[in-house]
């Protein structure tokens, strides 16, 4: 994991972030942030509660060996909010994903265009994959199984579909199966992120959380800047 920093020549603005060098076929396992980490759509209000259980899932998988990556179609303006929340929750340390542009018109493709080019150009493979119902059609479309994927159950599904439902609205249970039914081949790509080189804001050794920018985005979406209310239209 390497830190980079880019420096404007003429009005010596910067950017910053990291660089993660992963071998062909490291696994990792993909967490969609809004909708399913929390008990309300959206981690922006006052109120933004956590589902019990959530970060202890994040951590088993990190323990295993695979590569989290948080993914959202949030714009990058909204960074430090997001990453000083997975910080406060204490959540492992992973990949952080944001969309190029001020405010992303089709979030869901965003986050499909992304995790195809995850497979395709960076040659990481996803073993599992966790979202809300939204998220059940942008990981087929980026050719995730439905049986690899872990979707918090909405009170009245629309349709039925052949996935992993995380019962209760909480992830308790589903961490119960997941001790007792751990991922335990040794022939997967298993790349460990340590704590000293992968920090939130909120947590105290390192500043800033190391995140991955959709670089190899082809093209920028810009529109109306993102609110970040409790009204947050967005449920990502």
């Amino acid at each position: 994991m390497y830190p980079v920093r880019c420096v404007v020549r003429g009005d010596m603005s910067t950017a910053e972030g990291f660089l993660a060098v992963v071998p062909p076929g490291t696994e990792c396992v993909v967490f969609s942030i809004d909708g399913s980490f929390t008990l309300n759509k959206t981690l922006m209000g006052r109120d933004a509660k956590i589902r019990p259980g959530a970060v202890e899932v994040v951590r088993l998988w990190q323990e295993l060996g695979f590569v989290i990556i948080y993914i959202t179609a949030r714009p990058d303006l909204q960074k430090e909010s997001v990453l000083e929340w997975l910080g406060m929750h204490n959540f492992p340390h992973g990949i952080v994903t944001f969309s190029d542009g001020i405010s992303p018109t089709d979030p869901l493709k965003d986050k499909t265009e992304y995790l195809i080019r995850l497979k395709s150009e960076c040659k990481i493979n996803v073993y599992a994959a966790y979202g809300s119902a939204k998220d059940i059609n942008v990981y087929q479309s980026a050719g995730i199984q439905l049986s690899n994927m872990y979707i918090v159950k909405p009170k009245n599904p629309k349709r039925k579909h052949q996935v992993n439902w995380i019962h209760n609205q909480t992830f308790t249970d589903h961490m119960a199966d997941l001790v007792r039914h751990a991922p335990t081949n040794k022939s997967w790509t298993r790349v460990p992120i340590s704590g000293d080189q992968f920090k939130f804001p909120a947590q105290k050794r390192v500043s800033r959380c190391g995140t991955m920018k959709r670089q190899f985005s082809s093209k920028s979406r810009t529109s109306e800047h993102l609110p970040s209310t409790a009204e947050d239209p967005l449920n990502m």
